[in-house]
């Protein structure tokens, strides 16, 4: 067997197999960690039998659910169980050399009493294998007895003065929060551990978001920016308005208009107070009083599913949740496209509870914004809840400083969409910070 001590430290090794979605030490984590062209480590035990299996623990109560000492086994014995409760079984080692077969480096960890049977059965199954092959040992007689077989091939995990493996371990899954699939994750010759782990976690820490590149939402009918605030098509047009709206239909524009309950009615209307309090600008159109404004129910027999609509709940209360269910009983019958989208993070948790199927988005403050609220609430809105209710995508107003949120929700694989806009430059200002535009007025783009 050929040295190759000098390349072995620029490898990343996947732990005992590549066990994101496999148990660790299986046919199934070593398979999809050559696939994905990491370097494999993996564990390796002696059994009674004489064969040599892949497993880590010393014990099979962990991984098999059943106790003893696993060299205490026969091969027989042991391929009846399931590791972790899944359909993947013990390997035996030669198995696992046959289904890489050279394609990546293998670092074998070698476990129990390297007595000479194991040694012996060891050489054997190496002896005719073309790949790189390294051993480490934390037993001191175990790593004597290998290097006189494999020279400086072994390493002693023990050794303070000796290079380190770059490992991507188990416990660096621990952030991913979902594993919609990782073909997505590409690693380079010149990727370390920390770069593997970033791109790991990069690709399924995505939300499974149902507002695709297609969605309306993000392209409607083959073009951008085609949401208008508030029905705001015209500046000489109220918001909120029968007109306003009416206009949008003729325009084939997407409405996006906001909901509060008032006087014990579910009215489409939006208070100025938040607004100013958020350091916010006024609409460019006049607006109706909250007593004379549309009911829900109006709003939704003009538009009558010509156009999308997106229903910005403004909803402050922590308990009650009528308006939310006023809104969707009102919905029942009405056969347009919609979404749902709050500031308040415990509107998106009822939907995601009560009304999964409807897609919601979560508004969040600019940097701007921010400042002009209490910190205490900027904290429990803008990060410890602001997930929580699993939004499909989320919305910012402009702020030279988006950038931040914005890539953040990237990463997350959540649309961004920014409002308002009202002039060509803003648009062209923040495209690269959002997916998608809500505008007031008329924009020539």
């Amino acid at each position: 067997m050929k040295h190759f001590k000098n390349e072995v430290y620029s490898e990343v090794f996947a732990h005992r197999g590549f066990h994101l979605n496999y148990p660790e030490n299986t046919l199934e984590s070593f398979k999809r960690a050559a696939e994905q062209n990491f370097a494999i480590e993996l564990d390796v035990r002696f059994l009674k039998c004489g064969t040599i299996v892949c497993f880590h623990d010393m014990y099979m109560k962990r991984l098999l659910s059943v106790p003893g000492r696993i060299s205490k086994r026969t091969f027989n014995e042991i391929k009846k169980y399931r590791i972790l409760g899944t359909k993947c079984k013990v390997p035996k080692l030669k198995d696992v050399l046959r289904m890489i077969n050279g394609s990546v480096t293998v670092l074998i960890e070698i476990k129990g009493v390297f007595t000479k049977s194991y040694q012996y059965e060891l050489e054997s199954i190496l002896s005719n294998y073309k790949g790189k092959i390294f051993f480490h040992t934390s037993n001191i007689v175990s790593y004597f007895r290998a290097r006189k077989v494999w020279k400086e091939n072994v390493v002693f995990v023990c050794n303070p003065f000796r290079d380190r493996f770059e490992f991507v371990k188990g416990k660096d899954y621990k952030r991913v929060i979902s594993v919609p699939t990782i073909d997505n994750v590409i690693v380079e010759a010149e990727d370390s551990a920390k770069t593997v782990i970033k791109k790991i976690w990069g690709t399924c820490n995505k939300y499974t978001t149902r507002v695709k590149p297609d969605h309306w939402l993000l392209n409607y009918n083959g073009k951008k920016n085609q949401i208008q605030h508030r029905g705001i098509i015209d500046k000489n047009l109220k918001e909120h308005s029968k007109e306003a709206f009416e206009r949008c239909i003729e325009l084939d524009k997407i409405i996006e208009f906001d909901v509060i309950k008032y006087e014990g009615n579910t009215i489409c209307y939006h208070d100025d107070n938040i607004t100013k309090k958020l350091g916010q600008k006024k609409s460019i159109s006049e607006k109706t009083n909250a007593k004379n404004s549309l009911h829900f129910k109006e709003v939704l027999s003009i538009i009558n599913g010509k156009v999308p609509i997106i229903i910005d709940i403004k909803d402050f209360k922590i308990f009650d949740r009528s308006l939310e269910d006023d809104i969707m009983n009102q919905l029942n019958d009405y056969k347009g496209q919609f979404v749902v989208q709050s500031f308040n993070p415990l509107v998106n948790m009822y939907f995601m509870k009560k009304y999964e199927h409807v897609v919601r988005g979560q508004i969040g403050h600019s940097l701007n914004g921010i400042k002009k609220l209490h910190r205490v609430i900027l904290t429990i809105c803008n990060f410890c809840l602001f997930y929580t209710g699993r939004p499909d995508y989320i919305v910012y107003d402009l702020d030279p400083n988006v950038y931040l949120l914005s890539k953040f929700n990237n990463i997350l694989g959540l649309p961004v969409i920014g409002y308002t806009v009202t002039k060509e430059e803003d648009i062209i200002a923040y495209s690269s910070f959002f997916d998608n535009f809500i505008i007031e007025g008329e924009i020539e783009l």
